[in-house]
This record gives C-alpha cells, sequence and structure tokens, in this order.
C-alpha cells in the first residue's frame, strides 16, 4: 500500500487512526511525518464539529503537490454499540484545514484501506480491541 505510516490514537476523542499517504509527503510536508500528523490535528482542531457525533475515524493525510496543499480525508464512524454492527460512514475533506465539500469521496488507495481495516474491525471482539490493538501488518492490510 502506498501508506508510509500510520499513527493510532486510542485515547483521543474520539479514537482513531491516521495514515500517511507517500503522495506529496516528501513535497508538501518535506518528508516530515509530524508535520503531516500536526497539521492533521489543526485541521480536526478547525473542524470539531464535524468529529463531534462520531464513534471513532480513520483518516489520511497527503499533499496534492500540484497545489501545494495539505490534505486530509477523514472518515467518521458512528453505530457500533451493538458490535461488530454495520456502521454508518461520513466523509470530509479538509484542505489546508478547511473543510471543503465534494463529490468525491476518497481515492481508490483509500477506499482500499477502508475495506481491509472494516474486515479487521470485524474480526475483533470489541471496540476496546480494534481501536487498541494495531495488526503487525497494519502497513499491508
Amino acid at each position: 500500500m502506498p501508506f508510509i505510516n500510520v499513527k493510532n490514537f486510542p485515547y483521543m476523542s474520539p479514537p482513531g487512526r491516521l495514515y500517511i499517504h507517500e503522495d506529496g509527503s516528501k513535497d508538501v510536508f518535506h518528508g516530515d511525518e509530524e508535520r503531516a500528523v500536526d497539521y492533521f490535528f489543526i485541521a480536526v482542531d478547525k473542524n470539531k464539529e464535524l468529529l463531534s457525533d462520531i464513534d471513532y475515524f480513520l483518516a489520511a493525510v497527503w499533499g496534492d503537490v500540484s497545489k501545494n496543499e495539505k490534505v486530509a480525508d477523514v472518515f467518521g464512524y458512528t453505530g457500533i454499540d451493538n458490535w461488530p454492527g454495520n456502521p454508518e460512514v461520513y466523509a470530509w475533506t479538509l484542505k489546508e484545514g478547511v473543510y471543503v465539500p465534494s463529490n468525491a469521496i476518497a481515492c481508490g488507495d483509500m477506499l482500499i484501506m477502508l475495506g481491509k481495516e472494516e474486515e479487521y474491525r470485524r474480526s475483533r471482539k470489541n471496540a476496546y480491541e480494534y481501536l487498541n490493538i494495531l495488526p503487525k501488518n497494519i502497513l499491508n492490510i
């Protein structure tokens, strides 16, 4: 997969995972993963209302090299009370920290990752286990 790293935030409110995509990472984030993580937290902080009613999130940060823009694709999940359930998924794109409504949901890389994350989630016995225990091959799931 084209993700160079994943950061897990099981104790954040809401909890979640952040994937760092190789696209634009070198150019827009200057190859610095911490810059990518910092951008995500700044962007989310500016848009707290988007994440206020979700159970957990999955997100990816990447750089749009053609526009030199920092981008975060964020997916919020709700409805996991009856585990594993079949959660509803909401999607937001944050460009340079601003929510940008779009008909586009995600790129193909992200869709593959989201599907594999859902398969992994359903194999866990509860939300705590899913959010706290990363599979050993997380970047290849």
